[in-house]
């Protein structure tokens, strides 16, 4: 095989526009708006509206049983999951840089909402199990949960919303 020389592919390096891109990647990392606000707000609204229609049907302000109370929650959730379908469908078209205080803040949240679920489903336990000598069990509860949920996730994320357009 004399004659034949193999091809060689010539690594070119230009540290300069190395440094220049990764300089250009933070900026725009360091102006770029928190992602997961709207799913944050939605969450907020969504689950503050299906407690207040809780409290609703059990306080007697609707003439509705009690069984329909499993429809609210379900209705709540299809409604937010479809919700959260288009929400991370136009944060991936979006783009731009995935910084780490996005993922910090997005593990975060993540963490209050499964935190949430856990406190929403022991306080059903305690409802079931105690019956009327529970705290706050009954139509209260739900008021006290739709304005935690309200407070702690749809103004933080109606807030972060408002933040990213200005």
């Amino acid at each position: 095989m004399t004659g034949i020389t193999p091809m060689m592919t010539e690594k070119i390096e230009d540290p300069a526009a190395d440094i220049a891109w990764m300089r250009r990647l933070a900026e725009e990392g360091r102006r770029a708006p928190m992602q997961g606000a709207s799913i944050l707000f939605a969450a907020g609204l969504i689950y503050s509206a299906a407690s207040l229609a809780h409290w609703a049907v059990i306080s007697g302000a609707v003439g509705l049983d009690t069984s329909a109370l499993g429809f609210v929650w379900i209705g709540a959730t299809v409604l937010f999951l479809a919700l959260l379908v288009v929400a991370l469908a136009a944060i991936r078209r979006a783009g731009g840089v995935e910084t780490s205080a996005n993922r910090a803040s997005g593990t975060a949240w993540a963490s209050v909402g499964w935190g949430i679920f856990a406190l929403s489903t022991s306080m059903a336990v305690l409802g079931l199990r105690m019956g009327e000598d529970a705290a706050l069990v009954g139509a209260e509860q739900y008021l006290a949960y739709a304005a935690a949920l309200f407070l702690l996730m749809a103004l933080p994320g109606f807030l972060l919303m408002r933040a990213a357009r200005g």
